[in-house]
């Protein structure tokens, strides 16, 4: 019988080539011949063979309320000479004092400073990349009599680790030693620093008492604003420092919060730093406050802090380019 639909010469055909395959099929599997793999191979990706991208590095940054010890690590702060964090239960007084506090200490002839435990990039030595940052913090002075103040207190950026320098009081802000003549100097090697300073009393190298300055290696700023009249450095504040990594531009702003002040308008300092900023500071720096007092007294409180950079610290284990150590001149 034709099988339906096909023509009787090709049924004819297949009845011969059947005896033939089934032949083959038993001689494959006798003669231990494995069958043959038809699965087509996985269609290959030119890019699988590739590296994966390595992870783009987060912008560094850090944010600490000093009126509440739970938001903060005592491993993450640094403290020298006078400074303490403030810690007072039963009055609710929580703060950083960066000079001696008001408990049980003579608050004349302070000097202290409280920075960030590790290294903060500043710019990356290789690649040349420079951070762009801006730092937010509020803090009190207070002013025992207005007319027995000082010396006041600084924002710095300095060679990493911080070292309080042992003869810095009075005016020069826990920042650098006093020179021979009893006089400021312009630091050198790993006394280097850039700050904000809040001054509250008029050195002879001050133009005023109350101004705020930028200082770059010496308590002398190379710009100052005076507060305005009727207004002082005495009470609650908040500043906010920025500088720009495409202009240079550092620029200090000062808000003074106490009720009877809210409506002054801001002060405001501004600086164009150097573009061999290698000369200016190392890679990775100390940042932090630094403060002061001589025969007048003052307190110098922090109450919040937070610090944000474009620039990510080194990944862990990789050693960083450049650190000051004592007595460099080349930090």
């Amino acid at each position: 019988m034709v099988a339906m639909g096909l023509p009787a010469t090709a049924s004819r055909g297949s009845a011969q080539l059947l005896p033939l395959v089934v032949v083959l099929l038993a001689s494959l599997h006798f003669s231990g011949v494995k069958s043959l793999d038809v699965t087509p191979p996985p269609a290959s990706s030119p890019t699988s063979a590739l590296p994966l991208p390595a992870a783009v590095a987060s912008p560094f940054s850090f944010s600490f309320d000093f009126t509440n010890a739970s938001t903060y690590r005592m491993e993450d702060l640094e403290f020298e000479g006078s400074a303490s964090a403030t810690v007072q239960d039963h009055l609710l007084d929580h703060h950083v004092d960066v000079t001696c506090s008001s408990y049980g200490k003579d608050p004349t002839h302070c000097t202290g400073r409280v920075s960030y435990a590790h290294p903060v990039p500043f710019y990356d030595n290789t690649t040349g990349e420079l951070a762009s940052f801006q730092t937010r913090f509020t803090f009190a002075i207070v002013v025992y009599s207005s007319i027995m103040k000082g010396d006041g207190m600084a924002f710095f950026l300095a060679c990493y680790p911080s070292k309080l320098s042992p003869n810095s009081r009075g005016g020069n802000l826990g920042l650098i030693n006093s020179g021979d003549d009893g006089n400021n100097k312009a630091a050198f090697g790993d006394e280097r620093f850039v700050a904000v300073e809040f001054d509250t009393f008029q050195n002879p190298w001050d133009s005023n008492g109350d101004h705020i300055g930028i200082d770059i290696n010496s308590v002398t700023s190379v710009n100052a604003t005076i507060l305005p009249p009727r207004s002082s450095l005495n009470g609650t504040m908040t500043a906010t420092v920025t500088f720009d990594n495409t202009t240079r531009m550092l620029v200090a702003e000062l808000q003074l919060d106490d009720d009877d002040k809210r409506n002054l308008r801001h002060v405001q300092v501004s600086f164009q730093l150097t573009n061999q900023l290698n000369t200016l500071l190392p890679p990775q720096v100390a940042v932090g406050f630094s403060a002061a007092t001589g025969s007048a007294m003052e307190l110098h409180r922090i109450l919040s802090w937070s610090f944000n950079s474009s620039l990510a610290p080194p990944r862990k284990g990789v050693i960083p380019s450049f650190f000051c150590f004592t007595n460099s001149k080349f930090c």
